[in-house]
């Protein structure tokens, strides 16, 4: 169906077109590219007009795109619809009323204003500073120090436009994005596991208070002819049960269920007069609490301040963690982190002190790590004399190597206990290949 000139041309804006690749859009660039979409949008419905939502959403996609490019950092997709909706609505208000009021003083001035704003960039940059040396946004909102001459040129002259993706640049910055993220979900993990447990209430055998009692943990009131007893009153304990779950590696849920069932059985086996008679239910998050707060009181058993230490061991490897991630959608949704855990051992006697989680593998953060640890909980190193880990290269190098790095930080050579197992085992590997 032939559109007419009505339809399809506005007296504010230029017909419609397509956006430019190489340039950030003006305001009048948007409202072009937007009439432009809409154009294709009513042909592709057959005459039927599309929602300004719908039109508006696919319009602050491909501005999104095209200031990807520049990479610079720029406002939430919900912020540049509504900033496209609010020009659209202006256009189209000067527009009804062109070929009444065109020749008015009024309306000129309103036309003027307008089309001067639309002539600027339409930034929806989250920086807007004029003077960057006086920033004082945010780290995550900053504009990059390489793009800061590129947005001023768009903000004024536009003589610049964008070349080709540097593909080193890219990779940096998307490196530096991915360290940020596990930096987040680490700090977010650390705040979950350092918040105190919830204080458990007093055990009550009040029929009143019974319905209060009902819950997740085992709280439970007395039949009539034990209330007067010796029995213990009170949430059961599960110290024990948590540290044995930890060693042997068994999760929240299953632990909870054994748990249950054993108190179950325990209190079948008794004689008649002593039976409870009830079903205590354990669950799975007083089994976390629980050994929570025996990893931390273990913890804490450990590390004495100025403790004296004469050999400290290290060694990693790198764990999945469950986390929660933001996704494109703006919500939370469970997914997996990969992380480095060093786990840090006393000898002798093999002592397990703590683990430390370095932002990555490499040597350097390892000894960072290392030794942030040893300066929180005040560690005398005036008595270490040795260090022992296993023989790869980050660990052992001349120059840049974890050992040699907490040297140079001792200020003091120290001696090495390097597992030679790793090294045993090439010659056999590579005779096993032939």
């Amino acid at each position: 169906m032939a559109q007419t000139r009505a339809k399809t041309e506005s007296n504010i804006v230029e017909p419609a077109k397509e956006l430019s690749n190489v340039l950030l859009p003006t305001g009048r660039d948007m409202l072009r590219f937007y009439n432009f979409v809409y154009l294709e949008k009513k042909a592709a419905y057959k005459g039927m007009n599309p929602s300004s939502k719908e039109v508006a959403t696919e319009v602050a996609e491909r501005i999104e795109e095209i200031w990807a490019r520049a990479s610079i950092p720029i406002v939430s997709r919900c912020r540049i619809v509504q900033l496209i909706q609010e020009n659209r609505n202006k256009e189209q208000d000067l527009n009804k009323s062109y070929s009444r009021d065109h020749n008015t003083e009024k309306y000129q001035a309103k036309l003027d204003a307008f089309s001067a704003k639309i002539d600027c960039l339409f930034d929806v940059a989250t920086c807007k500073c004029s003077d960057f040396a006086l920033c004082r946004c945010p780290s995550g909102k900053r504009i990059p120090e390489i793009e800061r001459g590129f947005l001023v040129d768009q903000r004024t002259s536009r003589k610049m436009v964008m070349g080709p993706v540097d593909g080193k640049t890219t990779s940096t910055r998307k490196r530096g994005l991915l360290k940020k993220q596990r930096e987040e979900a680490y700090a977010k993990r650390m705040k979950e596991l350092n918040e105190p447990e919830p204080k458990e209430p007093d055990y009550v055998n009040d029929p009143e208070q019974d319905s209060d009692n009902e819950g997740d943990d085992a709280y439970y009131a007395l039949p009539a002819h034990i209330a007067q007893s010796s029995v213990s009153k009170g949430p059961v304990k599960l110290k024990a049960f948590a540290r044995a779950c930890d060693r042997y590696g068994i999760g929240d849920r299953p632990a909870a269920a054994l748990a249950s069932s054993l108190l179950h059985d325990a209190d079948h086996n008794r004689d008649e007069n002593e039976k409870l008679n009830l079903v205590i239910v354990i669950d799975k998050n007083k089994v976390r609490r629980a050994r929570a707060k025996n990893r931390e009181d273990t913890r804490l058993q450990q590390l004495v301040p100025n403790m004296k230490v004469s050999g400290l061991y290290f060694d990693g490897r790198k764990d999945v963690s469950k986390v929660l991630k933001m996704g494109e959608d703006g919500k939370w949704h469970p997914g997996n982190l990969s992380e480095e855990h060093i786990s840090l051992v006393q000898e002798p006697g093999s002592n397990y002190l703590d683990h430390v989680t370095p932002v990555n593998g490499t040597a350097k953060v390892i000894s960072e790590a290392v030794w942030t640890f040893l300066s929180d909980v005040k560690v005398d190193v005036t008595t270490l004399a040795c260090l022992g880990c296993d023989g790869e290269a980050k660990n052992t190098g001349q120059h840049n190597g974890v050992l040699r790095m907490l040297e140079v930080k001792l200020g003091r050579p120290l001696q090495w206990a390097v597992c030679q197992l790793h090294s045993n085992e090439l010659p056999l590997r590579h005779l096993v290949e032939k």
